[in-house]
């Protein structure tokens, strides 16, 4: 063999690595990164059927934010929260009259760009601080921001109207 056919031979060899390749990135990693989401919503939906099934709650409210969930129980008076979007999982059912104060935090980095939007709680006993995030840039785009934003002030008032005793106070009525 010639050095000319060795070389159309390698290079040959090289295109078809190529093509390979691409069809690997188009083909086979998208459907990888399909099975990991699927993998970690049913875990996160797991999870939350655990927990209603544990403690016996029947929610009215409730809402899937990515990687998330939130809801309520409002004749159990329980707020249950689970939060698989990051290394650390958070899988709570806290009783409404346990929560002495609730706020919407925003954090921002260097340049005041918004980080994260967290429903911080705060339990009215031992006056731990419980953060539940709606907004985080490294996980969620920067077009939800101001869904997302809405998302928890609602989330902040519902559980305001419903950790008083008789539910709606007279605030609520005028």
């Amino acid at each position: 063999m010639d050095n000319a056919l060795k070389a159309k031979i390698m290079i040959s060899y090289i295109a078809g690595g190529i093509i390979i390749l691409l069809v690997c990135f188009t083909i086979v990693l998208p459907a990888i990164k399909r099975r990991r989401r699927k993998k970690k919503i049913e875990n996160l939906t797991k999870a939350c059927r655990r927990l209603v099934a544990e403690s016996r709650l029947a929610i009215e409210y409730s809402e899937y934010i990515g990687y998330r969930f939130i809801g309520m129980d409002r004749r159990n008076r329980k707020l249950v929260l689970v939060d698989h979007s990051g290394e650390h999982k958070q899988e709570l059912c806290i009783p409404l009259v346990q929560i002495g104060d609730s706020k919407v935090i925003t954090e921002k980095d260097d340049s005041s760009k918004l980080k994260a939007v967290f429903l911080e709680l705060k339990n009215k006993w031992n006056n731990k601080i419980l953060r539940f995030p709606f907004y985080d840039s490294t996980e969620d785009s920067e077009w939800l921001l101001p869904t997302l934003s809405k998302k928890a002030i609602y989330w902040k008032t519902t559980v305001d109207i419903h950790k008083r005793i008789g539910g709606v106070g007279v605030e609520g009525l005028l």
